[in-house]
């Protein structure tokens, strides 16, 4: 049966034991590179040059101090006549390597080049970065972030990458208004920006709407991000949350002078996800809706038994859960049980009477704007891909897909998880309670790094279009 308080985990708290952009400050990144095999150092001259770009699409420029979203090419020179050398990311408990086959030209690109062993196969820009494990995953407070390169004991030459989440200037600013509790932070440039609402899941509270905040107000955006329950002031669980308190938001950032009125947009993963949709169907005031792993029907409260959301007072209609709904068990790697959840869902719809379905389902062809949808195909959650695609039949249906480019990405080999790009994906596959109770996110450590990275273009291409600024 339904268990009460279950966790729709988006994957940002993964973030944020790695990253100390939590705190919003920028941290120091270090590279080293050290012989594999014992190359003469004397007689080589060792190089290391970092290049960054925004997106994929974008060119790579040199850099020493990067936004931490930004892909990074680390590209070494100078190795004289050593045959393989070993690259080793560093960062706090958290550590990454790979072998690397030097040209005759003594270089190798980390952006071009593929490992020849190491954590991650293939030619990955990001893959020193999401393939480093930690011999410490219990560690929870945010540290800066050192990346080193190590080999055989002898360190040829090292350098130092400065990454930033939040740039000089820009702080967040806590909101208690009209009863909201949030963070607002703001580009250090002059406004009026356009601006974004951005909240989490079932997690509750503020934790992923100020990470999200902070994040996209670097991309220039003035930006609220949000608790709806789960924080002082609000409800304790996600059960009959009032649409209207949203709508204060919307209403909070449009008297801002930060904030160009007329360019609102919601952002939402999971739970978050649902409510982004729902938010984008409601109030013609918001013009751009993102919604990662989400559902296109409404769901209950976190204990099944009652409506998540409200709107004038009354109940906005879910889809109930079936009485022989229950997760199933798996084994992970380290032969720990965890628990799937998706079957829940996908059995609750598929024995929902078809009044019930109709009833449930968001109207999002009322949006007054594009909507982007990301999922991953292997949500073992919530089966999110299949639960997105009835948003998106409705869309395409409608005729909204076509009139607004409307876009859903369906990420193979990715889970519940689509967050940052750049942050260590070996772990992410599965999440934890409170209470020791472990979940399967679904999804492989390359496969979710991977759709971060393209969902972040994607969410970065999307804004600029529909809302402007970066």
């Amino acid at each position: 049966m339904w268990v009460k308080n279950r966790v729709v985990f988006r994957g940002l708290m993964i973030a944020c034991t790695l990253v100390a952009a939590c705190g919003g400050s920028p941290h120091d990144t270090t590279m080293e590179v050290s012989d594999g095999g014992g190359v003469d150092a004397v007689a080589a001259n060792p190089q290391i040059a970092f290049f960054s770009r925004p997106t994929p699409t974008d060119e790579w420029t040199p850099t020493t101090l990067s936004f931490w979203g930004d892909q990074v090419a680390v590209r070494l020179s100078g190795l004289g006549s050593s045959s393989q050398v070993t690259v080793t990311a560093k960062s706090a408990s958290y550590q990454s390597s790979a072998d690397f086959k030097v040209k005759a030209d003594g270089s190798v690109d980390l952006s071009a080049d593929a490992p020849v062993n190491g954590g991650y196969s293939g030619v990955d820009p990001d893959g020193l970065f999401w393939s480093m494990t930690s011999d410490d995953p219990t560690t929870t407070e945010a540290y800066p972030i050192v990346v080193s390169v190590s080999s055989s004991g002898e360190t040829l030459v090292s350098a130092t990458l400065n990454r930033y989440w939040t740039p000089p200037k820009v702080f967040p600013i806590p909101v208690t208004d009209n009863g909201l509790n949030g963070v607002f932070v703001t580009p250090a440039s002059s406004g009026p920006h356009p601006a974004l609402i951005l909240f989490g899941g079932s997690e509750g509270g503020l934790s992923s709407g100020a990470l999200d905040a902070e994040y996209y107000a670097s991309l220039g955006y003035s930006c609220l991000g949000l608790a709806y329950f789960g924080a002082s002031g609000l409800p304790n669980t996600l059960a009959k949350i009032p649409l209207e308190y949203f709508k204060t938001a919307i209403d909070w950032l449009k008297a801002r002078p930060e904030v160009d009125p007329a360019q609102i947009g919601v952002m939402g993963g999971s739970r978050g996800g649902e409510l982004a949709l729902l938010l984008g169907a409601t109030y013609p005031d918001i013009k751009a809706v993102i919604a990662t792993v989400p559902s296109g029907v409404v769901w209950a409260s976190l204990s099944g038994t009652q409506a998540a959301w409200t709107l004038g007072g009354v109940d906005i209609p879910y889809v109930p859960l079936a009485a022989d709904a229950n997760p199933s068990f798996s084994t992970d790697a380290d032969g720990n049980q965890v628990e799937v959840d998706a079957p829940i869902y996908l059995t609750s719809i598929k024995e929902a009477s078809a009044s019930a379905l109709m009833t449930a389902t968001i109207q999002v062809e009322k949006t007054n704007g594009p909507i982007l949808m990301l999922a991953g195909q292997d949500d073992q959650l919530w089966a999110s891909c299949t639960l997105a695609q009835i948003a998106m039949d409705r869309l395409t249906m409608s005729g909204h897909a076509s009139t607004h480019a409307d876009d859903f990405q369906c990420y193979a080999a990715t889970g519940h998880n689509v967050y940052f790009p750049g942050i260590p994906s070996m772990d992410a596959s599965e999440y934890q309670d409170t209470f020791g109770n472990l979940f399967w996110l679904g999804g492989t450590a390359a496969g979710i790094a991977h759709a971060a990275r393209d969902s972040d273009a994607r969410i970065r291409k999307f804004l600029r279009a529909s809302l402007g600024a970066n």
